[in-house]
């Protein structure tokens, strides 16, 4: 059974979503067991890996803090692209790049772990203690 992450805007074939909606990022880092991005300016630049996706905390254009997940399907010049679009740092980018190959490592065994489910009407679980 898949993880559901959720993301606002979602591409045709589900290699790249995107969102902007913090509870939604929040809610995507503890299933996938990101943790100790409540604080979502203190993790911007940050990469992670989420099945066959790599996954980043970063600022779009119109300065807007988002949680982007991008399949780059194995192919390195998709990937060197994509680090070089979103990160203006090199040090950045060879994270980026170290988790691409980490995550292309194991593509086949976790391409069906993380499912991308777009949703625009996202409502956290609130658990009462």
């Amino acid at each position: 059974m898949s993880i559901q992450l959720f993301v606002e805007k979602l591409n045709e074939d589900k290699s790249l979503g995107y969102t902007y909606n913090h509870s939604m990022m929040i809610e995507n880092a503890k299933r996938i067991k990101v943790e100790g991005i409540e604080n979502l300016n203190d993790c911007i630049g940050l990469v992670f890996s989420a099945g066959r996706y790599v996954g980043l905390i970063c600022i779009d254009a119109d300065n807007k803090i988002g949680m982007m997940f991008i399949d780059c399907k194995k192919d390195k010049n998709i990937a060197s692209e994509a680090a070089n679009r979103l990160f203006s740092s090199i040090n950045h980018r060879h994270i980026f790049m170290k988790t691409f190959y980490s995550v292309t490592e194991n593509y086949k065994r976790n391409y069906t772990l993380i499912e991308l489910v777009k949703d625009n009407n996202f409502t956290p679980n609130i658990i009462a203690n």
